[in-house]
C-alpha cells in the first residue's frame, strides 16, 4: 500500500459507493458483516479498476442507489446489503 496513490482514492470511492448504495462499510466490519481483509480486497479492487472517473460522476448525480455494472465491488456490497 505504501507508495499507491490510488489507495486513498479508491479507499473513499469504495466508502462512498456503498454508502450511497445504503450501506456503510465501517459499521459492517464493526457488526461483522464483512472482515478488515474483506474491506482491504474492496478496495484493492477498486485502486486497480479504470473506472475512478466514472464513479466520481455517477456518486455526484442525487437519487441513484443502484450501483453501476462496471463497479468491481458491486456484488460484494450487494451480498451484504440484500435488497439493493
Amino acid at each position: 500500500m505504501i507508495g499507491n496513490v490510488d489507495i486513498p482514492r479508491a479507499f473513499w470511492l469504495t466508502i462512498g459507493m456503498a454508502r450511497k448504495a445504503g450501506l456503510n462499510l465501517q459499521e459492517a466490519v464493526v457488526e461483522g458483516w464483512l472482515t478488515r481483509r474483506d474491506l482491504a480486497q474492496m478496495i484493492d479492487g477498486c485502486s486497480a479498476c479504470s473506472h475512478h472517473r466514472s464513479c466520481i460522476r455517477w456518486l455526484a448525480v442525487p437519487g441513484e442507489a443502484s450501483l453501476p455494472a462496471y463497479c468491481r465491488n458491486k456484488l460484494e456490497i450487494e451480498a451484504i446489503h440484500p435488497g439493493l
